[in-house]
């Protein structure tokens, strides 16, 4: 058994194997970001030598999330102490452009200005909104 130093040595150990796992649509971007400043770590555990792994994905219907989960085994798997690994996905773990690490929201802003700024306390009736956020 573990002691509580080594699960934390191992968790940073993931969060680092993490942070190098790209996500494969940000790379079309022009800015390829991880899957840690993206946002959709969703949850790491480590009990002994099994680490678990769920993520958020960026859409429901993300045709790579197979590739994402078997890069993130991979890596993880490559942890010295790390005997097992599972990752899988939370279906209903919703994910929002607002997770992303900030310094990456500025940077993808730069290159790609989208016109529309977060709806915190708009007046602007239901129908004239767009996932929350709405036309400058």
């Amino acid at each position: 058994m573990r002691d509580a130093a080594t699960s934390v040595t191992v968790e940073r150990a993931v969060m680092a194997a993490l942070a190098r796992v790209v996500d494969p649509c940000s790379i079309a971007t022009g800015v390829a970001v991880s899957l840690v400043d993206m946002g959709m770590i969703h949850r790491v555990s480590v009990d002994g030598s099994h680490v678990g792994i769920t993520l958020r994905l960026t859409s429901p219907l993300c045709f790579q999330a197979g590739l994402i989960v078997a890069e993130v085994e991979r890596r993880v798997a490559a942890i010295p102490g790390v005997a097992t690994v599972a990752c899988g996905v939370d279906p209903a773990a919703e994910w929002l452009p607002t997770m992303m690490n900030t310094r990456v929201q500025a940077q993808l802003r730069r290159l790609r200005p989208t016109g529309l700024i977060p709806n915190t306390k708009s007046t602007i009736p239901d129908t004239e909104k767009y996932d929350g956020y709405q036309r400058l």
